[in-house]
């Protein structure tokens, strides 16, 4: 039984990947996008966001699309400086240094007409204009994930046979907002803003202390840029736990559509679906209790990020499981039981 499991396993490994498939990496690939300094980096955060929905929506939804807004979310706390009356902000502020990351619950207005020139030629230098294929690539998941849509609420009414289920792209709906931002804002956030600000600070070290031996009688100050913000009364509460709200229900909504869905035996489809959309909707909520503690980096609590990390390479083998078992439905009967045997009722 398992040696005819795994040769038909690899056959339909051997066999041609899914057109919606296929139309679905891109999407993956848009929420996972980040400035990350290498290849392994890079692919790191893909399947942190993967992993933890609340990630990738966070950014898209709750970051306004202009250049300075985006560049800078990527900053750790530290380059940031608080102008202001310090009472406002006890809990948030120590001095003019910041606790945590002006974004989310946490939110400071920036002054932007106190941005230094070292700054603005930071966001220039990590800011860039979408190419009209980067936007056009977008356009093949939205298209196979609307369908997807389309084609799981029709089966609610009309009984089909369990080949070419939708599951995939319903999955993934929740990427959606992501592809809309590329394909209407067209900004990219293309290096990492921290190693520029990194750079700045250490030849403004070296500037400074070989000043310093030169003047031994006055102490010159540190030279590194720091964003100002101020206090604001418009914290974006509504939209963080809106973010929370939408990244723990939604991945809900393809496992109750594949439990409605006739036939009788499609719906043990749902159990299998259950599993990452429990991944998902835990990991979001752990991002958004992050969140309302405070994050010094984007990358948050280091033991958080690895389990996202790890959440996400969960998420996707099991994502490529769906795509092979769906493809050959003797093997859910073989997984799990005679239950999942399919048959038009």
């Amino acid at each position: 039984m398992i040696t005819s499991l795994i040769v038909d396993i690899i056959k339909d490994l051997l066999s041609s990947i899914p057109s919606y498939v296929l139309g679905c990496l891109p999407a993956i690939a848009t929420i996972g996008a980040s400035p990350m300094r290498g290849f392994l980096e890079k692919l790191m955060w893909v399947f942190r966001c993967l992993g933890c929905p609340f990630t990738g929506l966070y950014y898209t939804c709750n970051i306004s699309n202009d250049e300075s807004s985006l560049c800078l979310y990527w900053l750790e706390a530290k380059y940031f400086k608080f102008v202001g009356n310090h009472d406002e902000e006890k809990s948030k502020v120590d001095g003019d240094q910041l606790t945590y990351r002006p974004i989310g619950i946490h939110y400071k207005s920036l002054i932007r007409e106190k941005f230094t020139r070292e700054i603005i030629n930071i966001i220039d230098e990590c800011t860039a204009q979408a190419s009209v294929l980067e936007r056009l690539s977008s356009l093949p998941p939205a298209y196979y994930m609307g369908v997807g849509i389309f084609a799981g609420i029709s089966r609610l009414v009309i009984p089909r046979d369990c080949e070419f289920l939708p599951h995939i792209p319903m999955a993934l709906i929740w990427i959606f907002p992501a592809l809309f931002r590329r394909i209407v804002g067209g900004i990219l956030v293309v290096k990492d803003p921290n190693e520029k600000f990194k750079m700045f600070e250490e030849q403004s070290k070296r500037i400074t202390s070989k000043k310093n031996r030169k003047n031994k009688r006055k102490k010159l100050t540190n030279r590194t840029p720091k964003i100002p913000v101020k206090y604001s009364d418009n914290p974006k509460y509504f939209y963080v736990f809106l973010t929370g709200f939408i990244s723990i229900i939604i991945p809900w909504t393809v496992v109750i559509l594949a439990n409605l869905t006739p036939p009788v035996g499609c719906r043990c489809r749902c159990r299998y679906l259950s599993v990452q959309a429990s991944i998902w909707s835990f990991n979001s909520l752990l991002a958004l209790i992050q969140h309302c503690m405070g994050e010094k980096s984007v990358k948050g609590n280091t033991y958080l990020h690895a389990w996202f990390f790890i959440s996400g390479l969960i998420v996707f083998f099991l994502l490529i499981g769906f795509v092979v078992m769906t493809s050959n439905i003797s093997i859910w009967v073989n997984i799990f039981g005679n239950y999942c045997a399919c048959t038009v009722q």
